[in-house]
């Protein structure tokens, strides 16, 4: 699970860990919108005060049960980031076999 190489396409998002770099959404609707850019604008990727309450808004719609709080502080805990982006992969990969 190498999520640097589903996000080079997104320049203003580096992801160097499981904590403090998720901490805003934006990376988790990256990760969406690179499998799946029908259900994710690109320009709200640059909204930073908007990503946190469409990352979670994305997971429901993928049915992946995620913390609301995951998104809200400045450091979530990497075993929770780590679960929610497991999973996320697990649904976008089948998705994407899929079509």
């Amino acid at each position: 699970m190498n999520c640097n190489c589903s996000l080079t396409a997104y320049p203003s998002i580096s992801v160097s860990n499981f904590a403090s770099d998720w901490s805003d959404g934006r990376a988790f609707c990256a990760l969406v919108h690179h499998f799946r850019p029908d259900m994710v604008d690109r320009i709200m990727l640059l909204q930073r005060e908007e990503c946190p309450k469409l990352a979670l808004e994305l997971a429901a719609k993928l049915n992946i049960q995620i913390d609301s709080n995951l998104f809200a502080g400045s450091k979530p805990d990497f075993r929770r980031v780590m679960a929610a982006v497991f999973e996320l992969y697990k649904k976008l990969e089948l998705t994407e076999q899929e079509c």
